[in-house]
């Protein structure tokens, strides 16, 4: 089979000439033979006349399959054909006379990969929250066959049957993967943990001196009595999270190990270098003779790395790790993997937001993520991006330049914003008798954990799993005013005359104005014929009664 390309396309895209680049691993033919570029040669064509009429074939070395590679102004990409190429059938025709005078370029190259092996056409990064198939971030559902290589922690392990819920899973997988990576069939599955040592603080919880931060959410594995409370310094856990602006691990899954962990891991930002040390976090390690690995120079603060060392029992918290065995840099968001299958990938990433840099694009975890007029979002809205969010990006991988572009953000727990007077008891706060979990990274930037002093505050957070709202802001918002009130949330028990958020009840008969998801006005009944269980719904501009109920509020659809 061949395929042909008619070179009066070029009309549209002002090309002359054709550039045949061959990577190691064949050569690229003329059907004619009068043409050849050989393995790890560039040939330049010139298209110069309205008769050119040739097919290029490809001659793979034994052992290799091939496929034109497929990206921009590549001809052909994609196919496994012989490829023709002709402006055949088009003379006089001024307009591609002057086109084959220009002096643009269009490519025409194969890939080559050993055979039995995939081609990835899809990858990501999430949270493991089912089996039968592995399934991650509740939506991605991966076959497992007889040539998929799971490896935990570096480690090949021949089956799935040690991976566990939370565990954090680094994946590719092949040309079965669906665009939304919905279903495909997983060729690598790596389990990648955050810390494996032991605690050197109860409260706040740190492992290696490393911040660990927990909610309903995370799975809870081998304590004793199921309870964080219970462990002491010196147990030894294995994290499985995600990093945070401040370098604390929002953790998926803690699991004790009562027999210790032969090897220790740490994984994080180099935060300090010295002379023969360097720290992560605030945990110093001794680097001994060990040289970095994979690193673009000598160990610098900023850095991304991997550190294991050899379990030391009588290692003590505030002591420098002495035992360090290997230290290797690793690059952030997800990698572009050998063997793509085109030059843009179904991707997915679940991280927590390092930076926003724009209404457009932002950074969790070393992914940069760019956001267009029609991305979707579940659980939350675009404003809800920001610094400590922790959310999934699904959409389209540029494995060339590592970008992905969200197709979809999920925040993962429901955003939640209340803004109202605060209220303090025995050291717990809450808002309109909601109480809010806050942690050891809740931004409070106007000290109001300090003081607990009567004012409006509004709280940015989500709903965990046993739901609790997790609070990741605090900002102060003048004299405490329940006339002026703002409650967002999922929707529950809605009926004919309400509905409430996080047990709120929003009385509707009162209420000021109805907005649909785009900020347009609707009547009552038109609202509640949209509105389902699990919408996130604001009520802004509302007069708190003090027992239960929002009045007089401004409603609107966000999710």
């Amino acid at each position: 089979m061949r395929l042909l390309i008619l070179l009066s396309i070029f009309a549209f895209l002002g090309a002359c000439k054709v550039v045949v680049s061959v990577p190691e691993g064949g050569r690229v033919v003329s059907l004619s033979g009068d043409f050849a570029c050989e393995a790890g040669e560039t040939c330049t064509i010139d298209v110069t006349d309205t008769d050119f009429d040739k097919t290029f074939r490809v001659e793979a070395e034994a052992g290799l399959q091939w496929r034109w590679r497929q990206f921009p102004r590549g001809l052909c990409g994609g196919s496994q054909s012989d490829c023709r190429l002709a402006t055949t059938g088009f003379p006089g025709n001024d307009n591609l006379l002057a086109i084959l005078a220009s002096d643009q370029e269009f490519y025409l190259e194969p890939k080559f990969w050993p055979q039995g092996e995939s081609e990835v056409a899809g990858l990501g990064r999430g949270t493991l929250t089912g089996f039968g198939s592995l399934i991650i971030n509740e939506q991605t559902h991966l076959a497992l066959d007889d040539n998929t290589r799971i490896r935990l922690d570096g480690d090949d392990n021949p089956s799935a049957s040690d991976l566990a819920l939370g565990m954090v899973l680094h994946y590719t997988s092949g040309d079965d993967t669906t665009n939304n990576l919905a279903t495909g069939t997983a060729l690598t599955v790596d389990a990648i943990s955050e810390v494996k040592g032991p605690i050197t603080s109860v409260n706040p919880l740190r492992v290696l001196a490393q911040l660990v931060i927990s909610t309903g959410d995370t799975v809870l594995a081998d304590l004793p009595g199921g309870q964080l409370n219970a462990l002491v310094v010196g147990d030894e856990l294995e994290v499985h999270g995600f990093r945070g602006g401040n370098n604390e691990i929002n953790a998926t899954r803690i699991q004790r190990k009562a027999g210790g962990i032969p090897v220790w891991k740490l994984t994080g930002t180099v935060t300090g270098v010295g002379t023969g040390t360097f720290n992560i976090g605030s945990q110093e390690i001794l680097l001994g003779d060990i040289a970095p690995r994979d690193c673009s120079g000598p160990l610098a603060i900023g850095d991304q790395v991997e550190a294991r060392f050899a379990r030391d029992p009588g290692f003590q918290p505030g002591q420098a790790l002495a035992t360090l065995s290997d230290i290797e840099c690793q690059g952030g968001g997800l990698p572009s993997p050998a063997n793509p299958i085109a030059s843009v990938l179904a991707g997915e990433f679940e991280g927590v937001v390092n930076r926003v840099i724009s209404a457009e694009r932002f950074e969790f975890n070393g992914q940069l993520v760019v956001l267009k007029s029609n991305t979707r979002f579940r659980f939350g809205t675009r404003s809800d991006i920001i610094p400590g969010a922790r959310l999934e990006a699904e959409g389209t991988f540029d494995a060339v330049n590592s970008v992905l572009t969200a197709r979809e953000i999920k925040f993962k727990g429901s955003r939640v914003r209340i803004e109202a007077p605060l209220e303090s008891s025995g050291g717990q706060i809450s808002l309109l008798g909601i109480r809010l979990l806050v942690t050891a990274v809740t931004e409070d930037e106007d000290g109001i954990l300090d003081t607990l002093s009567s004012r409006q505050v509004e709280v940015r957070g989500f709903l965990d799993g046993t739901g609790w709202v997790v609070a990741e802001q605090l900002r102060e918002r003048g004299d405490p005013d329940a006339g002026d009130v703002r409650l967002r949330g999922p929707a529950s028990d809605i009926d004919g005359n309400g509905f409430s958020i996080l047990g709120i009840r929003i009385d509707t008969d009162t209420a000021r104005a109805f907005r649909n998801r785009s900020g347009v006005l609707i009547d009552r009944a038109t609202f509640f014929q949209r509105l389902v269980e699990g919408a996130v719904v604001s009520a802004e501009d509302a007069t708190w009664d003090g027992a239960g109920s929002l009045r007089n509020a401004r409603i609107e659809l966000e999710d």
